[in-house]
C-alpha cells in the first residue's frame, strides 16, 4: 500500500492529529497451487494512534488484501482514553488477516 504517511492519509480522517504510527512486516506461509508451492510476500500491516477534529482518540490497523483494504479501529474520548487506550492498542495489533485455507483449517 505505500509507506505509512501515504496510506494514513488514505484512512485517517482529514483534520486528525496522527500521534503514532508503524508498520509490521509478517511472513506468510507458502501457497499450494496444482503446478506447485509458490512463496507469498510478506503482509504489511499499518498501525496509528490519533485524535480526530471531533475529539475522539482512535487505535487502528490496517491491511490489504485483494485489492481491498481492511480495517480494525477503536475509539474513546479523550477522557476515556486512560483506561481504554492500551486495551485498544492491543487489540489493533493484534489484527492479522488470514487466508481462507487457514480459516478452514482451524474448524
Amino acid at each position: 500500500m505505500g509507506d505509512p504517511i501515504a496510506v494514513a492519509s488514505l484512512i485517517v480522517p482529514r483534520g486528525s492529529r496522527l500521534l503514532a504510527k508503524a508498520t509490521e512486516e509478517v511472513p506468510q506461509p507458502p501457497k499450494e497451487t496444482p503446478v506447485g508451492q509458490i512463496e507469498l510476500p510478506p503482509r504489511t500491516y499499518y498501525t496509528y494512534e490519533f485524535i480526530t477534529p471531533a475529539g475522539y482518540h482512535v487505535a487502528m490497523a490496517a491491511a490489504a488484501k485483494k485489492g481491498s483494504i481492511l480495517i480494525c479501529g477503536a475509539s474513546t474520548t479523550t477522557e476515556g482514553w486512560q483506561q481504554a487506550g492500551p486495551v485498544f492498542i492491543q487489540v489493533v495489533k493484534s489484527f492479522r488477516l488470514r487466508s481462507q485455507a487457514a480459516i478452514d483449517q482451524a474448524n
